[in-house]
């Protein structure tokens, strides 16, 4: 895999910004090394894929989640709730009604 300084730096970035979300919101949690993540991506992806792009995607996904607590992100699915269960299916909403977890 061969990388350019440019991306090499996007990728650093995007790696100091999930390190430091990550340490924020979840302090005990294990940091992946930027290495660790791109060997990884590069294990599981096919030969056509953009290693690179999916890097950025994987890190910008890794970002998204640290930078949010798990109480945020159950907020905001419990607020969505509704609508999502609104345009289930009855075979969905079933299901949805027997495994539901319940935080309150």
């Amino acid at each position: 895999m061969v990388l350019t300084t440019e991306r090499t730096t996007t990728l650093q970035a995007l790696h100091t910004q999930y390190v430091e979300a990550t340490k924020q919101n979840y302090p005990d949690a294990y940091l992946f090394s930027l290495e660790e993540i791109m060997a990884n991506v590069a294990e599981n992806a096919k030969p056509s894929d953009d290693i690179n792009a999916l890097t950025t995607s994987v890190l910008e996904a890794m970002i998204y989640t640290s930078s949010n607590t798990v109480q945020e992100m159950i907020e905001r699915a419990e607020a969505d709730f509704i609508h999502r269960y609104q345009e289930m299916t009855p075979q969905q909403q079933k299901v949805c009604n027997q495994y539901r977890l319940k935080f309150r």
